[in-house]
């Protein structure tokens, strides 16, 4: 190859001419180019590590590799392993919003939407926490901390969650509230998220009537430390 040559590999270098390859483990952009991404497969097959990069500066440099790599299969002996928990999309700071719709207890049960905004911070590897607003359509409008715990359903992209959190009503009546939910998240790249969450709300001020909140989000993924 042209490449191989200017480079002036001594080694094989591999062509994904149909971009299968880049499909499987990467993906790829609206122009059939492969996304920039790390992938470290084990001799079984299975994907122990994956970092799909925004752009090709995301992507992991040589020595953060070989560190992940370490990580991941067991470090060289004698070879340091430096901290890359910041660049894996589980362990990223959540900026996150949603939107959805569902039913309220209100001396019978009618239609509501809501809205929430959030910032939740990884404390250990399965579970974030941080404050959120929640606003629904009636004028209700919750301030809480909320915490969830992960568990890993696609290496490093995807996972379920189980929220839970406490706060206190500022709107449309004042008091305690709570929330409940159950949800997925998936990182389509290492800095953005979608989610999906099925919530129940209680409140003081609704005589703790319950909410039940259906919603879809986005979260911007931030790296704590590089």
């Amino acid at each position: 190859m042209t490449f191989a040559r200017e480079l002036g590999a001594s080694f094989d270098l591999l062509a994904d001419v149909d971009g299968a390859t880049a499909r499987q483990y990467v993906g790829q952009d609206a122009q059939g180019n492969a996304v920039p991404g790390v992938v470290l497969v084990d001799a079984d097959g299975v994907i122990r590590f994956r970092q799909i990069g925004e752009d090709k500066a995301d992507r992991l440099g040589a020595q953060r590799l070989l560190d992940v790599i370490d990580q991941t299969f067991g470090p060289v002996a004698g070879a340091g392993v430096a901290d890359t928990s910041g660049f894996a999309s589980t362990r990223r700071l959540q900026l996150f919003a949603q939107a959805g719709g569902g039913v309220v207890d209100a001396g019978g049960v009618v239609a509501t939407a809501e809205v929430g905004v959030g910032a939740l911070a990884p404390v250990g590897r399965f579970v974030v926490a941080g404050p959120t607003v929640h606003g629904e359509l009636r004028g209700a409008v919750d301030l809480a901390l909320e915490a969830r715990l992960r568990l890993p359903v696609l290496p490093q992209v995807g996972w379920l969650y189980l929220g839970a959190s406490g706060g206190y009503t500022v709107a449309d009546g004042r008091g305690p509230s709570a929330r409940a939910g159950v949800g997925l998240q998936f990182a389509y790249d290492p800095g953005r998220a979608l989610q999906l969450e099925l919530a129940g709300v209680w409140r003081e001020a609704d005589d703790h009537r319950p909410s039940v909140i259906l919603s879809i989000g986005v979260a911007r993924l931030l790296r704590l430390h590089r």
